[in-house]
């Protein structure tokens, strides 16, 4: 007996494998949208960081670092 055959043996069976599958849709929709906003997110964190370590100080230069001249 087939699937089809199966289903229309029983009263409804389509109906509720159809509400099944559009529940585990949803549900995989409700699972994966917080997960790809924390990675967008996450990723700008990273990015911003990585931008931020990247920036070269402003300001006098440390005397350490200057150049001894003689003249």
């Amino acid at each position: 007996m087939s699937l089809l055959n199966t289903l229309n043996a029983y009263r409804g069976a389509r109906l509720i494998l159809a509400a099944l599958l559009l529940m585990c849709a949803a549900l995989a929709v409700v699972v994966t949208t917080p997960l790809a906003v924390a990675a967008v997110l996450g990723d700008r964190a990273v990015t911003g960081l990585n931008d931020a370590a990247r920036q070269v100080p402003t300001g006098p230069e440390p005397t350490c670092l200057r150049r001894h001249t003689t003249t």
